[in-house]
Order: structure tokens, then sequence, then C-alpha cells
């Protein structure tokens, strides 16, 4: 019989290796499956298959002592929800306790924009400096033209960008800065 951090080891490798997931998303998981392998052993619970519907709740309960955010305890859910599913296709338990975790109610909140004003005043050429000010202002723009995430910047080639468009995105060579 395999350890808990084990089996855990191998779910991390097979979100990275198998489902290609995203390295911020898998350190996440981890974070989050961590935490509760520690409670499963604070509660003498030795194998996943020992695990009941009523310990999960339990634990739900146990996050919201420790005052995290439902925002956060949902998202944990999740994570033992996908893992729990690993754990029944490799054969580690015999029954998916997940698929019976109800999920708290999450209080969408719309997002704070900024106004017109408050980009024209952000994005003023006065903000930005030499070299790193126009990269700088080219990386703020190109967020807020486009909605690209931080990873999907980080990896941007330039050949990947619409040299049509050059009024969108200064036309920077990131190897000198």
């Amino acid at each position: 019989m395999k350890d808990l951090e084990t089996i855990l080891r191998y779910f991390l490798d097979y979100l990275s290796i198998e489902k290609g997931l995203a390295k911020n998303t898998i350190i996440s998981y981890k974070y989050d499956l961590v935490k509760y392998i520690d409670f499963l052993k604070k509660n003498n619970i030795k194998s996943f298959n020992q695990t009941t519907k009523s310990l999960v709740n339990y634990y739900f309960i146990f996050l919201k002592k420790e005052g995290l955010e439902i925002n956060s305890i949902s998202r944990s859910l999740v994570a033992i929800k996908i893992f729990y599913r690993f754990l029944l296709a490799e054969n580690y338990i015999k029954e998916d306790i997940s698929s019976l975790i109800e999920f708290p109610r999450i209080n969408k909140k719309l997002p704070h924009i900024l106004s017109l004003r408050e980009i024209n005043i952000l994005l003023e050429d006065s903000n930005f400096k030499g070299n790193l000010g126009r990269r700088d202002q080219a990386i703020l723009e190109l967020f807020y033209a486009t909605g690209v995430r931080v990873s999907e910047l980080i990896n941007l080639k330039i050949e990947e960008i619409n040299m049509e468009n050059q009024n969108m995105v200064y036309l920077i060579d990131w190897s000198q800065l």
C-alpha cells in the first residue's frame, strides 16, 4: 500500500504530464491537497479508502474555522473532487466519495474595472522611462487590449505579435532588456 504523499505525487505528475495543466494550477492543487492530507493524518487516516463523506464535510467545517473565504474553500473542494476521480480511475479507492460532496454557494462579485480616465493616467508616457519603462508600458497595454493571461504573456514570442497594429504593442526586443 502506497502512502498518501506518494499517491499525491503520482496525481501531480498526472496533472502535469497527461493533463498538461499550467504550473500555477498544479501548485494550487498541491497546496490544497497537502493541507487535506495533513487533516487526514491528524484524524488517523492512513488510506484514502478510509475517508467518508462525513469526514470531507468535517474538513469543510475545519476550513471555515480556519477563516478561509468561501472561494478558497470551494477551490479546495474542487481539488479534492478531481483527486478522488483520479484515485478511483487508478484503483487506489473502491468508491468515489467526492461525487457526494456538495459545494458551498459562492456569491459572484463583479470585478472592479478601471475607468477610461484611470486607464489613460496609468498608460501615460511620463510613467515609463527608458527601455524597462517601454517594456512595462507594452505589457500593460497588451493586458488592457487583449485580456491575455500572465502565463500567456510570459510565453509570448515576438513573431506572434500582429505587426499590422503597432499602436497596440511597442515592438521591443525583450532579450535586450
